[in-house]
């Protein structure tokens, strides 16, 4: 049985290495970060804890013994399991599917792809091309402190376009398979997303993996909002608006307010509620609902009376 390096990405971002190893040793609180008696060489004789959990990043590392690895690493060592076991103990405590039998697939390059495609809708919408898109974030009550800590963009319809930009970047395989673009009846690519305020998704790590849209003006034909189709990176179940964000400011917040849309948790943001994620254009699911509750105890839901996207 072969499980695809995306796949342990996606569960490594999903389970909180401090309640894998913290209901195994008892873990305590310094500074930044979560301190043991190590396990793994003897802490019967130890008199001061050596063995560091950084939540951060999912890894942990002994000072004494030099042992360190993922929640992986971790239960393969101390419970004694295979590799496929240690994955499949992690991925049922998250409600994850383990995929058998997949092909291994490499994301770098597409998470590179959606990195640097934030970068450009960052520098468009501080352009005279955002103009439009600025003054709506001012009607909104958005600082430009707040845009600029969600990395807010705006996706222009002039030349040159997006894909015109990235093609001088990188391979037109990854950029196909970004999600950025479709095709016409020609077989030409064509920027998805177009005239847009637009919304990077980041991944726990901070990394750009997908995108939502919203028009600034009603537009016949046009939704108001337009999300990122489902990509190597991007798998809309599993993912939440905002999380990131979140664990910028607070690493576990004592709650998390789950939210409709993008424009919400952002909104509350800037009205000094800093602890709301928001489903990614789907409805809430069980694994969103497992991820959550990694990272806290307590979870309000509020989501408007109204239609979606009103």
């Amino acid at each position: 049985m072969s499980i695809s390096s995306s796949f342990i990405e996606r569960l490594l971002a999903s389970v909180n290495i401090v309640d894998v190893i913290g209901g195994r040793v008892t873990l305590e609180r310094k500074g930044g970060g979560y301190w043991a008696k190590c396990p793994f060489h003897g802490s019967g004789e130890e008199r001061t804890a050596s063995f560091k959990v950084y939540e951060e990043t999912g890894t942990y590392h002994c000072f004494g013994c030099k042992e360190s690895g993922n929640a992986i690493h971790f239960l393969r060592k101390y419970d004694g399991l295979d590799f496929i076991e240690a994955v499949e103990m992690l991925a049922s405590q998250v409600g994850m599917e383990v995929p058998k039998q997949e092909a291994p697939i490499d994301t770098s390059n597409a998470t590179k792809i959606n990195n640097r495609a934030a970068e450009i809708f960052y520098e468009q919408l501080k352009s005279k091309d955002g103009i439009n898109t600025v003054a709506y974030l001012k009607d909104r009550g958005i600082s430009g402190e707040t845009a600029k800590f969600f990395q807010l963009g705006y996706s222009t319809n002039k030349k040159p376009t997006l894909h015109q930009r990235l093609i001088k970047e990188f391979e037109e395989t990854d950029i196909k398979e970004s999600g950025l673009f479709g095709n016409n009846d020609d077989g030409e690519f064509y920027d998805r997303f177009r005239d847009r305020l637009m919304f990077p998704i980041r991944n726990i790590k901070g990394e750009c993996i997908a995108f939502g849209g919203r028009l600034i003006e009603d537009k016949n034909n046009q939704a108001k909002y337009l999300n990122s189709p489902e990509t190597k990176t991007y798998k809309k179940k599993y993912e939440l608006y905002g999380l990131f964000e979140i664990r910028e400011i607070n690493k576990r917040p004592d709650s998390i307010f789950l939210v409709e849309g993008y424009m919400d948790v952002i909104g509350l943001f800037q009205h000094d509620v800093k602890n709301a994620v928001a489903s990614s254009g789907t409805a809430f699911t069980q694994e969103q609902l497992r991820k959550i509750l990694s990272y806290t105890n307590t979870i309000h839901i509020v989501f408007d009376g109204d239609e979606a996207g009103h």
